[in-house]
């Protein structure tokens, strides 16, 4: 009966262990940077909502490259540059969007431009212009002509609250934003 009795509070205790893990969510639910399994992939896209200009939210946007990330950022020096990933795992909220296709070539193409620094940083409403950019649509534009992929868009723009919905496209795979404020 003893033998019985720990037998079944093993099975009991195991049962419980493995709810809870479950309940913990998949291995890149862990905080990135934090020393967790979470593995960000080329072509990763990161969006946050935290910029707000008066009660604009505008957010910003980002893809990544080998291990940092590759964005538009007005910072007079051509507006394209590499970030740490730092600079976003720091942030309290956030989210991963996992490209479901061309994710390696839109961050190649994206790559390619920020070491060329051949796009000027401009909020600007032709997506398809590259001259001009800024972050959202530096990353519309990395799958649009690095993977062929057509991401929607609203009215000529595309924000990162747009990337941030595009199930189509993107699957979140890392989400502290929750609601989009």
């Amino acid at each position: 009966m003893k033998l019985f009795t720990a037998v079944m509070m093993t099975v009991a205790m195991t049962s419980i262990f493995a709810s809870s893990v479950m309940a913990a969510g998949p291995a890149e639910e862990v905080i990135p940077g934090e020393g967790g399994a979470f593995n960000f992939l080329n072509g990763d896209v990161l969006v946050t909502d935290i910029n707000r200009l008066k009660d604009f939210n505008y957010g910003h946007a980002a893809i990544v490259y080998n291990g940092k990330t590759a964005e538009a950022w007005p910072n007079g020096d051509g507006g394209l540059q590499n970030k740490n990933l730092s600079t976003w795992t720091s942030l309290s909220r956030y989210a991963v969007l996992r490209p479901k296709s061309g994710g390696t070539s839109a961050a190649n193409w994206a790559q390619s431009e920020v070491d060329r620094h051949t796009i000027n940083y401009f909020i600007t409403a032709n997506l398809y212009d590259k001259t001009l950019t800024y972050c959202s649509k530096f990353v519309w534009q990395s799958f649009y002509y690095g993977a062929g992929i057509t991401i929607n868009s609203v009215g000529g723009m595309v924000t990162p609250q747009t990337l941030y919905n595009d199930t189509t496209h993107f699957t979140r795979v890392y989400n502290t934003i929750g609601t989009w404020q």
